[in-house]
């Protein structure tokens, strides 16, 4: 299907039409167009052909989802034990974007829609973070950095942290696409988002019309400013570094502690404006250190669902790949760092996790030694 002509087109006249997109089917009514003086008719074509199309329209033009960030897509996710959802989508500020398409001619799009698409969601909280964005890079077939990077993340380590914690918590925006919205459905989304804490559902109207070589897409959505309004109810709150320390605060862990604490003191002597904390549902921090004059995360410590460093290996590679690979070749092959035996530098598939139960203080002490050797040793101007 080619990309649409959005309402607005000189192509469309609406005079008249006093109900909203998603009232269309309750009225009747529909749109007419003409070319030039011509008569007024309606279009030849009022519907998507298929399903397929629908989701080719999305996975074409993904701003239509209208996350209010810029968002990748792919198609035919497979969640195992569950099925494949139409779509899924990672925005650049690490939201996680569920995307079940219906069209009103299929019996489901009343109530078993809005089950399937749950257990899509549910099915991607019980996956875990890891093998999520490891099924998200094999369908992208790029590393979920470079996406984000494309999509103009501010900072990609901690998007990255934020898709972790949102598959984590369940934290998924919902989204049912639909030619179109039926009252049932409605009723729906609003009583799911009005007694769901984290969850967000939105059902999204793409009323399509096409005549000749024109095509016209009338978007409309419910549900958004409800799910908007509780996102910022609930908006969060970046951890502090004391937050961090307290979750070791805790004999049980005392190995971790001293591995934590240590690599803490070296992130304040010699980080270049250091920490930056997460903003997920645990205490999570990534670390900057100067990398060719600009700061550029090394490490990054998620307390959830084990202790861990994910190494920025690829954050570093970007600021300087000698530096990158440099990094890299100091920890592979050493013990605790078993994550890294299994690529090459240029096929690491994210940022490779390193459980601090399995690192000791001479582990600890590559990884310093790493980052001293490719750090700076001046703060950027």
């Amino acid at each position: 299907m080619p990309r649409p002509v959005l309402s607005g087109s000189a192509a469309v006249n609406k005079a008249g039409f006093s109900r909203s997109p998603c009232e269309r089917g309750d009225s009747g009514m529909t749109f007419l167009i003409r070319r030039n003086d011509g008569e007024w008719v309606q279009p030849s074509t009022t519907t998507y052909p298929n399903e397929a199309a629908l989701q080719e329209l999305l996975e074409s033009s993904p701003e239509l989802l209208q996350t209010g960030s810029p968002i990748a897509v792919v198609r035919e996710f497979s969640i195992p034990g569950i099925g494949f959802v139409d779509l899924v989508g990672i925005t650049a500020a690490g939201e996680v974007v569920v995307v079940e398409c219906k069209l009103k001619a299929n019996p489901q799009i009343r109530r078993e829609v809005v089950g399937q698409a749950l257990a899509y969601a549910g099915g991607i909280w019980q996956m875990g973070p890891d093998a999520f964005i490891e099924q998200f890079e094999l369908k992208a077939e790029r590393p979920l950095q470079d996406a984000l990077k494309d999509l103009g993340a501010d900072d990609e380590t901690d998007s990255i942290a934020a898709v972790r914690d949102s598959v984590e918590s369940g934290a998924l925006r919902v989204v049912i696409a639909v030619d179109e919205i039926t009252p049932e459905l409605r009723t729906i989304v609003e009583y799911l988002n009005g007694h769901t804490t984290d969850m967000e559902l939105i059902a999204l109207e793409l009323d399509y019309y096409q005549d000749d070589d024109v095509e016209i897409l009338v978007p409309a959505t419910y549900g958004a400013e409800i799910a908007d309004a509780k996102r910022t109810k609930k908006a969060k709150q970046r951890w502090k570094i004391e937050d961090l320390e307290a979750v070791f605060d805790n004999p049980e862990v005392a190995h971790e502690r001293a591995l934590v604490s240590k690599l803490l003191a070296h992130g304040k002597a010699h980080g270049a404006g250091a920490f930056r904390g997460g903003t997920g549902k645990h205490p999570a921090f990534s670390c900057y250190y100067a990398i060719e004059g600009k700061p550029t995360s090394c490490w990054a410590i998620y307390t959830s669902p084990k202790p861990q460093i994910a190494l920025s290996i690829e954050s570093v590679r970007n600021a300087s790949q000698a530096k990158g690979e440099s990094m890299f070749a100091q920890l592979v092959g050493q013990p605790g760092f078993a994550v890294l035996d299994d690529f090459a530098v240029d096929d690491l598939p994210r940022y490779p996790n390193v459980p601090l139960a399995g690192l000791d203080l001479t582990g600890l002490d590559r990884l310093v030694a790493a980052i001293d050797s490719i750090r700076d040793k001046t703060e950027p101007s």
